[in-house]
């Protein structure tokens, strides 16, 4: 019902949206009569306001191509390991032609980054796994859009599900749930030990 809800509201806005962007290029035309009225700067941004909140906004990529470890550069492929109707969880995959920064990767241990249900893309994490990279192989939950989409299943259990998706579990494998903050850098453990998640 939410998501009927969200979805009614995003189609009644986007007329208003792409009159508001048009009514701000107005304002803010030296060749309109508009740009020469009084105030017509603070018409501007007004209505440029309401066309950024009303508008909607494409998904940015990952862009993580290389990282760095130990001095050592290493490619980064990202693939989707699992599809399900309400997320994808995405791996970094890491690949280097040095065989002792090969043995490393493969010793070290697989985090799980959990992304925010906050309405903001996995992307904004982009800083928070590429740091990961460097010490872990990193899995993230990539939430889809709830734009056209119905879905009844809360939170807790689309989690629920998504990690009974995948097979087998990795041994010693550990759970991040980070939000697009400055501290979201931080690992998922303190004293630097993988941490099993909590069922």
């Amino acid at each position: 019902m939410l998501y009927q809800l969200y979805e009614t509201q995003r189609t009644l806005m986007e007329p208003f949206a792409d009159l508001a962007q048009a009514t701000a290029r107005a304002f803010n035309n030296p060749l309109s009569p508009l740009a020469h009225l009084p105030h017509a700067q603070r018409f501007a941004a007004g209505y440029s306001l309401l066309h950024r909140l009303g508008k909607d906004y494409e998904k940015p990529e990952f862009g993580i191509r290389t990282v760095s470890v130990d001095g050592v550069s290493v490619a980064i492929h990202e693939r989707v390991e699992i599809d399900k109707p309400f997320c994808e969880l995405r791996r970094f995959k890491r690949f280097t032609d040095d065989p002792a920064t090969l043995t490393r990767l493969k010793s070290q241990p697989v985090v799980l980054i959990v992304a925010p249900l906050s309405g903001h893309y996995a992307t904004l994490l982009r800083d928070t796994v590429r740091t990961m990279l460097k010490d872990h192989k990193v899995y993230i939950t990539d939430w889809k859009n709830a734009h056209g989409r119905c879905r009844r299943a809360s939170s807790t259990r689309r989690l629920r599900q998504l990690r009974a998706g995948v097979h087998p579990p990795p041994a010693g494998y550990g759970t991040a749930t980070m939000s697009a903050s400055p501290r979201a850098g931080k690992a998922a453990s303190a004293d630097g030990q993988p941490r099993r998640p909590h069922r």
